[in-house]
């Protein structure tokens, strides 16, 4: 079988067909298998999904390959006695690479069948929950204070009125977020249970990956579900990435957004999107501290002639170079009384860790 010429759905059936050979061998972990399979659409679509990305579509079908030629030093230890146990750390070696190649794959499908079972039905109680956590009222841009979060009682009843666009769509997404999270424990997994009301008014910290029993390769995160290496749960620092990957507590703020309940796992992808999603904007690198930010030109260009008393063409045009800048949307924090200019760095962390707060809040938590 030839790795160029072979599509990934003959090379997922060759290594399934060489497991169901090897069935004496439980390590061999056939069941892991399978539900790689199912979770990432192995024998469906992964060959048109992984189209624009030749290297990474290269790099799967050699992980099949090396499974499917370790599969049979097995079987071929098995008849002549021999070193089976380096056939079985290959198997398992190539299947933890296969998870970690695809589970952005697995984590994407979810995500989306879960957006699409989404029902605000039901979700009264965590939405009074998740409202309680947004400023109340009107307030002054120029205040920079924190909102304390200590118990439900304080946050009660500080909804004066309704949602802006932006609170609206960390709401809905909150929403969505536990909804999904209940839909992955409610398909005969053990049930989990939420922290008591007050202890979540608190601010909420990262669950404990799951005990490992001894000699396991890979195990079942309990929030997500996956199939996953045990140095996911073994490593503070990778289950860290990894419950922040399945959390993907960043959102968009800007109100134009076309992509508005689109989330991203990492502060980079989030950036990412503005650079490629939204328009720079343009502020006066003359008077940087007033922190008024132009959505458009002329304005800028009247401030320039009238205040600065620049007409210059090829000024102007030099200061344009200096002019662009990248905002969040936002000069007060969604989900706090803090405010700041919406091109600082200080105040886009201060929103940051608001969000991923915020995000913490629709967990399930396992005892």
């Amino acid at each position: 079988m030839d790795m160029y010429t072979s599509s990934v759905f003959d090379l997922t059936k060759a290594c399934q067909a060489k497991f169901n050979e090897c069935t004496s061998y439980s390590c061999l972990q056939e069941h892991e298998f399978n539900l790689w399979v199912t979770a990432v659409g192995a024998t469906t679509d992964l060959d048109t999904r992984f189209q624009s990305q030749p290297d990474r579509l290269t790099g799967l079908k050699g992980m099949l390959m090396m499974m499917n030629n370790s599969l049979g030093k097995c079987m071929h230890g098995a008849k002549s006695r021999s070193l089976v146990g380096e056939g079985i750390k290959a198997v398992e070696s190539s299947f933890e690479s296969l998870m970690l190649l695809t589970a952005p794959l697995s984590r994407g499908s979810r995500i989306e069948q879960a957006g699409r079972l989404f029902e605000e039905e039901g979700q009264a109680e965590h939405e009074s929950f998740l409202r309680s956590f947004f400023p109340r009222g009107s307030y002054d841009n120029e205040e920079s204070t924190e909102l304390n979060s200590t118990s439900m009682e304080e946050h009660e009843g500080q909804q004066a009125g309704g949602l802006s666009t932006v609170q609206s769509r960390l709401l809905e997404i909150g929403l969505r977020r536990k909804s999904r999270f209940l839909q992955q424990h409610s398909r005969g997994w053990e049930e989990s249970r939420p922290l008591p009301q007050g202890a979540m008014a608190a601010v909420p910290c990262y669950p404990k990956p799951p005990k490992i029993e001894a000699g396991l390769t890979t195990f079942k995160c309990p929030y997500c579900r996956e199939t996953l290496p045990v140095e996911v749960a073994t490593n503070a620092t990778k289950w860290k990435e990894h419950v922040t990957e399945d959390l993907r507590p960043y959102v968009c703020l800007h109100e134009d957004c076309k992509t508005p309940f689109v989330t991203y796992a990492s502060q980079y992808d989030w950036k990412t999107h503005l650079e490629r999603d939204h328009a720079a904007r343009h502020m006066c690198p003359m008077c940087q501290d007033c922190g008024t930010v132009y959505t458009k030109m002329t304005p800028l260009l009247d401030h320039l002639r009238f205040d600065h008393g620049v007409t210059c063409a090829n000024l102007i045009d030099g200061i344009f170079q200096y002019s662009k800048v990248k905002t969040i949307g936002v000069r007060q924090c969604p989900l706090c009384h803090v405010s700041g200019n919406e091109w600082d760095a200080r105040f886009t962390d201060h929103v940051f860790d608001c969000m991923h707060t915020f995000a913490l809040r629709s967990l399930l938590w396992a005892d």
